[in-house]
């Protein structure tokens, strides 16, 4: 997932996706900041992914978290930068210069933008209930009340 200008990098594009060099799911907001989940993704499976971005109200910093497969995987401060208005968002999309400079390989089933910062639990339910419907919630007969 890129918000930036095309084809190269700027500063504050933002990036999600599989770092083709380490092979890991990372975060890049262009000349901002860097964080990665470990470990590399080499297995062939699908995962679910969520990158939160929270504004700090103590100073200009956001808070960035990491999640894969309903688990926070890597947090960190970064110095906050506005979004630049021209940016085009693009789904598996490569971007030069940038951590993510090749396409995506690979199969994406939904991909949500949200406008607002979702908590741990939130990602964890959507995680469980994504990944096993059926032993997230038990659904049984009808029952009529005296």
């Amino acid at each position: 997932l890129i918000k930036a200008p095309w084809p190269n990098h700027e500063t504050g594009d933002k990036l999600v996706g599989v770092n083709k060099k380490k092979k890991r799911f990372g975060v890049d907001h262009g000349w901002v900041g860097y964080l990665d989940a470990p470990p590399d993704i080499t297995d062939d499976a699908w995962h679910h992914v969520a990158w939160v971005q929270r504004k700090d109200d103590k100073n200009d910093e956001e808070q960035w978290q990491l999640f894969v497969d309903g688990k926070l995987e890597e947090s960190g401060h970064q110095r906050t930068h506005p979004d630049p208005t021209n940016h085009t968002l693009r789904v598996g999309a490569g971007l030069s210069g940038s951590y993510f400079d090749r396409a995506f390989e690979g199969m994406l089933d939904e991909v949500r933008i949200s406008s607002a910062a979702r908590s741990a639990a939130w990602i964890a339910t959507s995680f469980a209930n994504q990944s096993d419907p059926n032993g997230f919630i038990i659904v049984s007969n009808t029952q009529t009340l005296p």
